[in-house]
């Protein structure tokens, strides 16, 4: 297959897959840096020939995206000695220990989510309505996938257990390999996340943010086709 070279052709059709893969209105409700990351995931999945997008790398190409668009949510990684090399290092580290890597995938397009992956999305959909303004969008970044890949709830409950939280398991891996060298506290972590995600969503709420999701073109399902006309010429704002 081609590979996906140009950004915006990988981020369409990052968009097609998550549309296809998760709850109909998750796909409105991605911003686009939050896309960008899943791209990235694809990447790196099919690179280690992963059978399908497992929930290691996506933590992996939601930090890489998260630090690379908001200056604050990179501080507190920055802080918790948290890198995107590091983090797919100990993303790598982790999926080669449980025998997933170099499992004969890779040759598809695209590497299909897993069901993990895929109740990820749906839960940071969720987490984000929770954390935006009273009537908003709640529109998601990628700190909400972090959240939900953590498992956070609204009592700051996270993960405990790395067997069954891939996304601790890799996080706890990249801190301890890293300059801070210290054990990954997740609970303060997430907290620090969730003070940074309220102010981001009140900013862009305030700013009329709807305008990125409404700009972005709806990707044809099945690709191959010309793009539709942007949500902007098919829907209607609701917050207008």
């Amino acid at each position: 297959p081609t590979p996906i070279s140009n950004p915006a052709r990988r981020a369409d059709y990052a968009a097609t897959k998550i549309f296809m893969s998760t709850q109909a209105n998750a796909m409105d409700r991605l911003s686009d840096s939050c896309v960008k990351g899943i791209a990235f995931s694809q990447d790196a999945a099919q690179a280690l020939q992963l059978a399908t997008l497992d929930p290691e790398l996506l933590v992996v190409g939601m930090i890489r995206s998260s630090g690379a668009e908001n200056m604050e949510i990179r501080k507190i990684l920055t802080t918790f000695g948290i890198s995107p090399d590091g983090a797919k290092d100990a993303a790598q580290a982790v999926l080669t220990e449980k025998g997933l890597a170099n499992a004969g995938g890779g040759g598809a397009d695209s590497v299909p989510f897993s069901d993990t992956t895929k109740k990820a999305l749906d839960d940071a959909v969720s987490i984000a309505g929770r954390l935006s303004p009273e009537g908003s969008e709640g529109i998601v970044f990628p700190g909400h996938v972090l959240l939900a890949l953590l498992e956070f709830d609204d009592r700051y409950s996270v993960a405990t257990e790395l067997d069954s939280c891939a996304a601790l398991a890799v996080l706890r891996r990249t801190v301890e390999a890293s300059p801070v060298a210290r054990a990954f506290d997740a609970t303060n972590f997430c907290r620090s996340l969730v003070e940074e995600l309220k102010k981001q969503s009140a900013a862009i709420d305030v700013n009329g943010g709807t305008k990125e999701i409404r700009e972005r073109e709806v990707v044809e399902i099945g690709g191959g086709g010309p793009t539709t006309p942007t949500l902007e010429k098919v829907g209607v704002d609701l917050t207008e």
